[in-house]
């Protein structure tokens, strides 16, 4: 009783309705927002004993540790090795909604004979779930039976595509949460891990920044793009929406902006691009985390930095 008092008072104080900074003049945010009326209306409030960003960080930090909760959409992930035009690699996690589960399996099974032909065989993920991995990219025979595996899955099915945060990936708590909450409400979902992270090995000198927006747009080229629609993982006229998580989303704006910089926004290939706790300036971002505070230098900072080391550890024996 004491703690759902605690709980009825915490929310009677601080629950509010989030401020909302848009455009309002522009006619796609005004469906948007009719669309989802409770963005104007919904009040929100944090869970009362995680009442500021330090402990939320904690405690995402504590359950992605021990893999709580169990997220049954991605106990099973399906790897594409997707091989980039200066043969470095990144790999796609698929995810696919009930309806597709059993095409894409009974495709899977159908070709298990020959794994050791297109190399179809299966590896460990950091969240111990199992992955299926199969190859493809600019160096890939179109042809060549290793795509066959994909033909059923998503080509017409809205999609999402999902970028990850700093040396993060497919196992982390917030993208499989995402994951599980889109593909039970009928979505493709498709994790691009970057270059090293998530067992992905590094074939080339060049290495994951936020700076590189190649490779997504290669990704995203690859899922919309294929000549043969037979091969194309995601039709031209299905939905395909990409969201960013932290870094992942400075990656996906910067690419969005080449763009419209260049005046070829038709060329972007998104329906929509959701961009979720940007750090737009990475500079600022970078002051604030080492020089302003003891407490972010030596927790954030030193916690992102032992991160990145080892995710490079596990990549480090590749040879390019």
């Amino acid at each position: 009783m004491a703690l759902k008092g605690i709980s009825r008072l915490h929310y009677a104080i601080f629950a509010k309705v989030p401020t909302l900074v848009y455009n309002t003049e522009s006619i796609q945010n005004q469906t948007i927002l009719s669309r989802c009326s409770k963005l104007m209306t919904e009040k929100y409030y944090p869970t009362w004993y995680l009442f500021n960003g330090h402990l939320q960080t904690a405690m995402l930090s504590l359950l992605n540790e021990y893999h709580i909760p169990e997220v049954p959409a991605t106990e099973y992930y399906h790897r594409e090795v997707f091989t980039c035009a200066d043969t470095g690699q990144v790999s796609l996690d698929w995810a696919f909604p009930t309806s597709l589960q059993q095409a894409f399996a009974k495709s899977y099974r159908s070709h298990r004979s020959m794994s050791k032909e297109w190399g179809s065989t299966p590896i460990s993920s950091g969240s111990n779930s199992s992955t299926k991995v199969f190859s493809c990219g600019s160096n890939a025979d179109p042809t060549s039976r290793r795509n066959e595996t994909h033909r059923t899955s998503s080509s017409g099915n809205r999609t999402v595509l999902l970028l990850h945060g700093l040396s993060g990936g497919s196992s982390e708590l917030y993208i499989r949460s995402c994951v599980e909450h889109l593909v039970s409400h009928g979505w493709t979902c498709v994790v691009m891990n970057a270059r090293g992270c998530e067992d992905t090995p590094v074939t080339t000198p060049r290495v994951a920044t936020a700076a590189w927006t190649k490779d997504l747009g290669e990704v995203i080229a690859h899922l919309r793009g294929h000549p043969d629609a037979a091969f194309r993982r995601v039709s031209p006229h299905v939905p395909l929406v990409a969201i960013g998580f932290s870094l992942g989303s400075n990656v996906l704006v910067k690419y969005c902006g080449e763009a419209g910089r260049r005046g070829e926004t038709d060329s972007v290939g998104l329906s929509a691009a959701i961009s979720i706790g940007n750090p737009f300036d990475l500079s600022e971002t970078s002051a604030h985390l080492t020089h302003r505070s003891r407490f972010r230098r030596l927790v954030y900072n030193g916690i992102m930095t032992q991160g990145l080391i080892e995710s490079n550890k596990k990549v480090r024996s590749n040879s390019y």
